[in-house]
């Protein structure tokens, strides 16, 4: 996905972000943030997809699984430690 248009497209899709985000604080997850959302969502879902909408991303973020993006922040937290301790 192009920088730039990665941009321009995250800004559009705040708002839908906004709202999975208070979906997680609702139940007391308050260590996901707007751009781990949007992360998994580029790297796990539409890197797949050759033609996507904007209606589409937005239902996507809606319906995205919280077990799914919580188990794709732990895996990336596990890569960034075993990178770390690899340094050490």
């Amino acid at each position: 996905m192009n920088e730039l248009y990665s941009e321009v497209l995250y800004n559009k899709l705040k708002p839908a972000l906004n709202s999975k985000i208070r979906e997680f604080n609702v139940k007391k997850m308050y260590f996901i943030d707007e751009l781990d959302i949007w992360n998994y969502l580029k790297n796990k879902v539409w890197i797949k997809k050759e033609e996507i909408f904007l209606c589409d991303l937005v239902s996507d973020i809606i319906y995205a699984d919280n077990k799914n993006i919580i188990n794709y922040l732990v895996d990336k937290l596990k890569q960034e430690n075993s990178f770390n301790s690899e340094l050490l």
